[in-house]
């Protein structure tokens, strides 16, 4: 009951606020001289408003669109509040919350035996990328990226592996051709009629703080990048980094 309560007062100072800055915000508009119904302005509080999203939605459940799933929300660490998809300018570099590699299944891929390895490599960037890297290799077979769905890569710092998926968002402007894939960073697997992200288990707190994980657990998102920048060095997993915010590392078959 305290807590319902503690709820209920804490949303009518919400709406408090809210009508406290639409006012504001108003007076700003009129005097700039933007035309508008200033009288009957649309508020997504107002109960009338918030009825038609209620017959809106239940319309859109008839018809069978909505279904049940998971979303990432964005979120500021320095407010601690959520963002809009079109604010977030840059990611952290999220290996740890990593879930698939994902492909394009029209593209063409090549297997290379370089000094380092075995690379899996889009046939079209190949070449910038053994430059990158300052390697040379021999390409031993090729094939759509479609052949390469489901095959599993080991983690390139725990004991897990992850499977390589297929989506068309793989582009070939840069990179390799293979996109590292963290949906809890951002709706990054995208199926037909479903978007899915997948669970991890390498969670953040709201102040962006690692839980309970072996090698970052504890650690703020900012100072975990450099712990796994000398982790992926020392594995001789890191094969460039330019700069702190771009990596190109190996995820074994």
């Amino acid at each position: 009951m305290a807590s319902t309560y503690r709820l209920i007062k804490y949303a009518s100072f919400a709406v408090l606020f809210a009508k406290e800055q639409v006012e504001r915000q108003k007076a700003d508009f009129i005097r700039l001289g933007v035309l508008g119904d200033w009288d009957n302005p649309y508020l997504t509080m107002n109960f009338k408003t918030e009825a038609d999203i209620i017959r809106a939605l239940g319309k859109i459940y008839q018809s069978g669109y909505l279904y049940q799933g998971q979303k990432p929300v964005n979120w500021c660490i320095d407010c601690g509040s959520a963002l809009a998809e079109a604010e977030v300018t840059m990611k952290i570099k999220p290996h740890p919350r990593n879930q698939a590699v994902s492909v394009h299944p029209d593209f063409d891929y090549a297997l290379i035996q370089t000094t380092r390895g075995f690379l899996i490599l889009a046939s079209e960037l190949r070449q910038a990328c053994l430059e990158r890297y300052d390697l040379s290799g021999e390409t031993l077979a090729t094939c759509k990226g479609q052949a390469l769905e489901h095959m599993p890569l080991q983690h390139p710092f725990e004991p897990r592996t992850v499977k390589i998926i297929c989506g068309k968002h793989v582009t070939l402007e840069a990179g390799t051709g293979l996109v590292h894939t963290a949906p809890a960073h951002g709706l990054m697997i995208i199926l037909p009629d479903r978007i899915m992200a997948r669970p991890t288990k390498a969670r953040l707190t709201a102040r962006q703080v690692y839980c309970q994980h072996p090698l970052v657990g504890g650690l703020s998102v900012w100072k975990a990048n450099d712990v796994v920048t000398d982790t992926l060095n020392t594995s001789r997993h890191l094969f460039c980094l330019k700069n702190r915010a771009q990596l190109f590392t190996l995820l074994a078959p």
